[in-house]
């Protein structure tokens, strides 16, 4: 059975761990502090969001990994990158407008893309003046429009409304949706998925650091942990960041790494830029040797924690494709 040694116990190394280990390969988790959850852990509120439109993570709830249980369903929320505005319909319910209650936001948005189909060139606020939405929908709109679109409803056609309010709200991908996971985001995920690898017989150890990682045989490695642990094996996956990572290799490589935190932030989906896609492609920078995390681009376009979790999906997929071909 090949031994694959991740280092970095967050959601990018778990997740990694976890799937490799259900392949029947033997891998130990290590971390480079002794801290299990990386950032996860670090989290100032007792509470997680991340996008319903989380593919990699609603994969893991199909598999029984993580649980439905603990999660609240959100408003339709959306802002600005620097977080200074913020706008919410509601997701269920049928929220009041001064004591008269109106149908569920979606009804209105369904009518709008209705006549703005049938009127493709014609600007929005002629829809408002004739379908007499809910104020607070009209105003979210509203801002939308300005925020987002960089246009006035007066002049912003349907076509361009379109691909980010069906991102939003539900008509394909609705990446501004949120779930809040109402317990410690660590217990909830980390604690889920360190318990899940060891239920396959290995190995989540956080206690001794990892100190240094040098090449070993062929296409092997050798990680040397701070309490003299040694381990050898056929792949390693470092899920930190990339300032961590550097450290621990060898000096081209740490070079490598070092590099690789200043790649560009892909910018997040804004005015007139295409919505993002949900891609995470994992790097390898030596053989059978990746970098996995939410740090990584082009996974950046879809931040958090679905991002990290992509990450260690598809590198665990990388390393098992490398090490079958063998």
């Amino acid at each position: 059975m090949k031994r694959i040694v991740v280092i970095g116990a967050g959601a990018a190394g778990l997740t990694a761990g976890w799937r490799l280990a259900r392949w029947g390969y033997s891998v130990i988790v290590l971390e480079k502090r002794a801290q299990l959850g990386g950032a996860l852990a670090e989290l100032a509120e007792n509470a997680l969001r991340f996008p319903a439109a989380a593919p990699t993570l609603k994969q893991l709830m199909r598999t029984g990994v993580l649980s439905l249980q603990p999660l609240r369903s959100l408003p339709f929320t959306w802002g600005d990158d620097a977080g200074t505005q913020q706008w919410s319909i509601p997701a269920t319910g049928w929220p009041k407008i001064e004591g008269t209650p109106v149908p569920h936001p979606l009804f209105w948005l369904w009518r709008l893309r209705a006549w703005g189909r049938r009127h493709p060139d014609t600007p929005l606020d002629a829809w408002f003046r004739i379908a007499t939405p809910p104020a607070p929908l009209s105003a979210a709109l509203t801002q939308l429009a300005a925020q987002w679109c960089g246009e006035s409803v007066t002049t912003l056609t349907w076509p361009r409304l379109a691909p980010l309010l069906r991102a939003i709200m539900r008509f394909s991908a609705p990446q501004r949706h949120a779930w809040q996971v109402a317990e410690a985001a660590s217990e909830w995920f980390a604690v889920a998925l360190a318990r899940r690898i060891g239920l396959f017989g290995q190995v989540v150890q956080i206690a001794s650091p990892v100190m240094t990682l040098t090449p070993h045989g062929d296409s092997g490695w050798r990680v040397t942990t701070v309490g003299q642990l040694h381990f050898t094996a056929a792949a390693v996956v470092v899920a930190t960041e990339p300032q961590d990572a550097a450290p621990l290799l060898p000096a081209e490589l740490g070079r490598t790494a070092a590099r690789l935190h200043q790649w560009p932030q892909v910018l997040r989906w804004g005015s007139a830029r295409a919505l993002p896609q949900m891609v995470a492609k994992p790097v390898r920078i030596a053989s059978h040797l990746w970098l996995a995390g939410d740090w990584l681009p082009p996974i950046g376009a879809l931040p958090g924690l679905e991002s990290a979790v992509a990450s260690g999906w598809t590198t665990a997929r990388a390393v098992r494709a490398a090490l079958s071909s063998q």
